[in-house]
């Protein structure tokens, strides 16, 4: 792919920073409550950000030495699923912990 990222002036770029601004060594559990954690992931869990917001949401994260919570299996195989077809008890049960990185999950085999 060859694209360009938006300018450092973007509205969506200006946010990110103000939030870095007010929030400079966020825990796992603030950047879950500010959607920065699976950015494309719908609200509450996430802003629904297309493509190009959540790699703005990267870089100005990464610029600013900012580190999301990373579980491959727990946000990137179960979260979404519990999301769009778990209980409303499931979501509330496991979606924060594993966003925040204080339950991490994996597979065994």
């Amino acid at each position: 792919m060859d694209f360009e990222l938006p300018a450092s002036d973007d509205p969506r770029r200006v946010v990110v920073r103000e939030w870095i601004a007010h929030n400079p060594h966020p825990t796992g559990r603030v950047l879950a409550d500010a959607g920065y954690v699976a950015p494309h992931w719908p609200t509450p869990y996430g802003l629904g950000a297309d493509p190009v917001h959540q790699l703005i949401i990267d870089d100005e994260l990464s610029k600013a030495g900012i580190r999301r919570p990373s579980n491959p299996i727990g946000i990137g195989w179960a979260g979404p699923t519990i999301v769009f077809a778990g209980t409303e008890e499931q979501k509330k049960k496991y979606i924060p912990r594993l966003l925040s990185g204080e339950d991490f999950w994996c597979q065994l085999f």
